[in-house]
């Protein structure tokens, strides 16, 4: 939660992990402030709907910041940098892979139809369709994995928009969407989810 009557950084360093001593709570709210969509703003008040602050956008990347200062072992972004221009938007994500590799913390995010720069961010990514799951794997696998399941990725398409058009009738209409329901569940990795499921218990026992 943002309060509205403090600034960003001072409600990152109110987030801060309680195991952390002063210095090194000082050290870790400056290093995430610098991070890109926080440093023009971080002294400005946030604000509320009355009272006027920092934009719904720019409120997103503190936010993020915020899980990072509480020091997690993972953390769960929903649709992070939805709601920023496309400057920031390009910038964000860049910084929380920077922030996630350097704190060791395992983030993981949702995202409908990422564009490509912050798609081929990813170390792996899981594709849900119908509640079930279509692909996982690393980005760089998508094309060539639908292409042997004879959906060739088009000229000039990004991979994540393109398996975001295989699986769109997930949403459940009628008639030819029904056709393509049933191909989309032809292309449903065999055993990934559980190899997805016996990772996440390998890292859980691991920690």
């Amino acid at each position: 939660m943002l309060y509205w009557t403090c600034s960003p950084s001072k409600r990152l360093y109110d987030s801060r992990s309680s195991t952390l001593a002063l210095a090194q709570a000082f050290q870790l709210t400056n290093e995430t402030v610098a991070n890109p969509g926080i440093l023009g703003v971080a002294g400005n008040r946030i604000g509320m709907p009355n009272s006027r602050g920092i934009s719904s956008g720019q409120k997103r990347c503190p936010t993020v910041a915020n899980g990072f200062v509480a020091c997690p072992q993972r953390l769960f972004l929903d649709e992070p940098i939805s709601g920023l221009n496309s400057a920031s938007g390009f910038e964000a994500m860049p910084a929380i892979k920077r922030v996630a590799q350097q704190k060791g913390i395992i983030v993981i995010v949702t995202m409908y139809s990422p564009a490509w720069h912050t798609f081929s961010l990813f170390d792996s990514t899981l594709l849900l369709a119908s509640g079930k799951i279509m692909f996982y794997g690393k980005p760089s696998e998508v094309a060539p994995y639908f292409s042997d399941l004879d959906h060739l990725c088009p000229s000039h398409t990004y991979p994540a928009n393109h398996m975001m058009r295989i699986i769109k009738a997930d949403i459940g209409q009628s008639g030819a969407d029904c056709e393509h329901i049933a191909a989309a569940d032809r292309v449903i990795k065999r055993g990934t989810q559980n190899s997805f499921a016996l990772a996440w218990q390998r890292h859980a026992e691991s920690l």
